[in-house]
């Protein structure tokens, strides 16, 4: 397999401190690229991360990144970074043909698999495959509905995160909004980037909000959609608002940075039909939009360990 490094000088900024920006001058960063497996015209690298940002030259971790280059390098603006809420070494192959022809013309899309997830470092929360499918299998189908389900989805939830903490205490520490938005940071210098051009749906508009409030100065342009509030997650509030999700849209002529045109009105049917009844246990209906405390124990799945059997947290665990 052929290999290609990105290799760049960027100016270190005096205070986040990755470790590839460490102050006192320019940095090299470099970037060894390979044809990803099973993934035809995707590259795929992998990159290291301090465990914890406060002690960058200790203990490090593995970012697993893939990447989709810009076609028109004639016309490239740079590097589109792209958090689907998930995993993004499995999403962006599936999800790079929605991207409007002109970004996928002008700029490289990146995404890469958070901390604690998928190939990148993730915690083991399991003994095996078959553990996780057990643990799953007891998850209420979907988003739980009403006052039942959410107890054993808070029980469930709680139960993953004492597993996780067992298993793998140290990682699980250092995984947090936080910590992938100093991840996120490093990214952006490793691929010589400036700024950051971002794309975050679902949890990415999360992480997206705590990177701009932590490197204000580095946004170039950034587009979030699904937003998760970041005031209700960091407090702590179990009274989450209800997302509902309209699927992933973009516009043909889409332009990163521009100013969007008005949101098209809701369906406010839709909306008063799933007030009286939502779906699932209609019997409940009126506990469906209450989350109680599942969001506490949402970030117990989302962890790390090392890049390899399918041992991880299941999909339903966040």
């Amino acid at each position: 397999m052929a290999a290609i490094a990105s290799v760049c000088m960027v100016a270190a900024p005096s205070d986040a401190r990755p470790a590839a920006l460490l102050p006192g001058g320019p940095t090299t960063a470099t970037v060894v690229w390979t044809p990803c497996p099973g993934a035809t015209g995707f590259d795929c690298t992998t990159v290291r991360a301090p465990l914890d940002y406060q002690r960058p030259g200790r203990q490090t971790i593995r970012l697993a990144v893939i990447r989709h280059r810009a076609t028109d390098l004639a016309h490239r603006v740079g590097t589109l970074m792209f958090n689907p809420g998930g995993s993004g070494t499995s999403d962006l192959p599936v999800l790079c043909t929605f991207f409007p022809q002109q970004i996928r013309e002008r700029f490289d899309i990146v995404s890469w698999d958070p901390r604690g997830v998928g190939r990148s470092n993730a915690v083991r929360c399991f003994a095996d495959a078959a553990q996780a499918t057990a643990w799953a299998a007891q998850l209420p189908s979907g988003f739980p509905v009403g006052s039942q389900q959410r107890r054993l989805w808070i029980r469930l939830q709680a139960e993953l995160g004492r597993r996780c903490e067992q298993r793998d205490p140290l990682l699980l520490r250092y995984v947090s909004t936080t910590d992938s938005a100093h991840d996120l940071d490093l990214l952006r210098a490793e691929l010589c980037e400036r700024r950051l051009t971002y794309l975050g749906i679902s949890y990415g508009t999360l992480l997206g909000a705590t990177y701009a409030n932590l490197f204000p100065d580095r946004v170039r342009a950034m587009v979030l959609d699904g937003n998760v509030d970041p005031q209700a997650w960091y407090s702590g509030n179990s009274a989450l608002p209800l997302l509902l999700a309209a699927g992933f849209r973009c516009g043909g002529g889409a332009d990163v940075g521009a100013v969007p045109r008005p949101v098209r009105p809701g369906r406010p049917e839709l909306l008063r039909l799933l007030g009286r009844q939502p779906a699932g246990d209609a019997g409940d209906a009126g506990d469906a939009g209450d989350a109680g405390d599942a969001g506490d124990a949402g970030d117990a799945g989302d962890v790390p360990g090392s890049a390899a059997p399918p041992a991880v947290a299941p999909a339903g665990a966040t």
